[in-house]
């Protein structure tokens, strides 16, 4: 009897001071689920639902996609003002982690270019979303561990690999990879030598486009000196300015 009964469009649970959901069914619920203003940290508290297509999780404490389950009629989600809420690849990593019926992200429509690059990648990129990552670059994708710091790049298959120099040039935080069998780079933040290897190599670079004549050629000495140095992210802004001027 109990299973003939009609299920409720709409779940208001706003504002009830609820962390987690685990004395509540929510299967009596379709349509949609508001949990916004709830001192909610992760996903994990909501199961794999059938039949609902809105989830709002507007102002709680969603910092990623940890423990979130796949979400196969879910057509608009909403997390405004939370942590996660400001991450570039928002779009993406919600599709690779909910599916592909979604649609809408914070009321924004969600493009068929990032739902076509979201599913190609979602073998790659889902269990490590699932696991608290978070989704810093598309091509080649990167991501980051929020609570170690730690950092990987993953190349598809045909996919082309920056050489050194060119992984040097880099702005964003500088990050010096390392190419292993798997595909799979591991990245650590203070990692001395590979970071003097980089700056030598720009500078190798630097000297290339300024004194073209002297094939980049640095002594031993001078390379000591150059890996002592520190690089600022204005002289590497320059350097690219300087090359764009050239070209």
């Amino acid at each position: 009897m109990m299973n003939n009964l009609p299920k409720k469009t709409r779940a208001n649970l706003r504002n009830r001071g609820i962390r987690t959901l685990n004395n509540m069914d929510l299967s009596q619920f379709s349509g949609s689920i508001d949990l916004s203003q709830n001192p909610i940290s992760t996903l994990e508290v909501i199961p794999e639902l059938i039949g609902f297509t809105e989830l709002n999780m507007d102002d709680t404490k969603i910092a990623s996609f940890y423990g979130a389950k796949s979400q196969p009629s879910l057509l608009s989600f909403s997390c405004r003002n939370t942590p996660i809420s400001y991450a570039k690849f928002l779009k993406h990593m919600a599709v690779i982690v909910f599916g592909d019926e979604l649609n809408y992200i914070n009321g924004l429509i969600i493009s068929k270019s990032i739902k076509t690059e979201a599913k190609e990648r979602r073998n790659s990129l889902k269990e490590y979303l699932t696991n608290g990552w978070i989704l810093t670059s598309v091509t080649p994708m990167r991501l980051i561990d929020q609570q170690t710091r730690k950092r990987i790049t993953i190349f598809k298959e045909n996919e082309e690999k920056p050489s050194v120099v060119e992984r040097s040039l880099e702005i964003k935080d500088i990050d010096i990879q390392v190419q292993t069998q798997d595909g799979v780079e591991e990245e650590e933040e203070e990692d001395q030598n590979e970071s003097n290897e980089a700056l030598f190599a720009l500078r190798i670079k630097f000297n290339q486009l300024v004194h073209p004549d002297d094939n980049g050629i640095v002594s031993r000495t001078t390379q000591k000196a150059v890996t002592r140095e520190p690089m600022t992210r204005i002289s590497i802004r320059q350097l690219f300015r300087y090359q764009k001027s050239r070209c």
